[in-house]
């Protein structure tokens, strides 16, 4: 039996790097409906539910098929405001509506908005086929270029390690292969338990399945960034 599962799309408005970028047009279209359009086609969710403090936002989510269950108060919806803080309101809201919820979410995040055809299908089969009562939750994430142990940091004026207070920058000399892989977490998709969360006020826990996936990745925090994603719609390269 398919399990229910909604999609969360969270959608806060007060960003300081670009104003109103989730609603910002790539394409003649506001950014966030490219993430509403994309779990709406894997036709994986029972509900597609934006959670955002803005009308606006709230309207323009409806008019694209979207459910708005609360405007979030404007204390969860900070620069400093956390999943935790947005998740613990959710889960008491609709008790407190005594509507019951699943057992599962899946996590999207509108500011990455270019998905490949399938990925949330790929991603939520992926984490049911791979669970079997080990994983709690699992995070969409992208091979990083760079290893991050060949990475560095400034302390007390001087290049360090990050990994360690180590400022013997030999150490990170090596060829890549000889360091292990280290990923980036990519917004694509991410599942989440209600379980886990209720127990542990929690989105994530210390059980993760990482879902690796290899697209091209464009997550939206400048101006750059919005001209590359309508150049690769006009391209036709995703959609």
């Amino acid at each position: 039996m398919k399990k229910e599962i909604w999609a969360i799309i969270p959608a806060r408005s007060g960003s300081k790097g670009i104003k109103n970028k989730n609603i910002l047009h790539i394409k003649g279209r506001p950014l966030i409906f490219y993430t509403i359009k994309s779990a709406i086609a894997s036709k994986m969710f029972t509900k597609v539910i934006v959670l955002t403090d803005s009308l606006k936002y709230a309207k323009i989510a409806k008019k694209f098929g979207a459910e708005i269950p609360f405007l979030r108060p404007r204390k969860i919806s900070q620069d400093n405001s956390t999943d935790n803080d947005l998740y613990n309101y959710f889960f008491n809201f609709f008790k407190n509506k005594k509507i019951k919820v699943p057992e599962y979410f899946a996590h999207l995040s509108p500011t990455v908005p270019l998905r490949s055809k399938n990925v949330i299908k790929k991603g939520i089969n992926f984490f049911f086929s791979k669970k079997k009562n080990y994983y709690e939750t699992m995070r969409s994430v992208s091979e990083m270029d760079q290893t991050a142990y060949k990475m560095m940091r400034v302390v007390d004026g001087k290049l360090c390690s990050i990994i360690k207070k180590d400022f013997d920058l030999n150490k990170l000399n090596f060829p890549r292969h000889k360091y292990q892989k280290t990923y980036v977490p990519n917004g694509l998709i991410d599942i989440i338990s209600k379980k886990l969360f209720l127990i542990k006020k929690t989105t994530h826990g210390k059980k993760v399945l990482p879902f690796v996936t290899h697209q091209e990745l464009i997550d939206i925090d400048s101006k750059n960034n919005l001209l590359y994603a309508e150049y690769l719609l006009k391209k036709n390269k995703f959609y």
